[in-house]
């Protein structure tokens, strides 16, 4: 997961460039990191807002190509309990 946090900044930068990219989620370290709703290290926010799917699945493509990673391998997920949301 650390290689994935690490890489937040060149993802959001290449987001903030690519067709379809509406808005982000930030903070005062110019991403959604730092918001920690739960007491839950392993849990962090990177939120956009995009015009269509397709914009995002060609956002997929271009962090493939620069060699960015598109999210955490390996990494094990708890079931949530109760009420939760997902996205990608």
């Amino acid at each position: 997961m650390k290689e994935f946090v690490d890489a937040l900044n060149d993802i959001n930068a290449l987001a903030e460039q690519s067709a379809g990219f509406v808005w982000r989620l930030t903070g005062d370290d110019d991403n959604a990191t730092e918001f920690r709703p739960f007491d839950d290290d392993r849990i962090i926010f990177n939120m956009s807002v995009w015009t269509g799917l397709e914009s995002l699945k060609k956002l997929r493509l271009q962090q493939r190509s620069h060699q960015l990673p598109a999210s955490p391998q390996g990494v094990v997920h708890d079931h949530a309990r109760g009420l939760h949301c997902g996205g990608w």
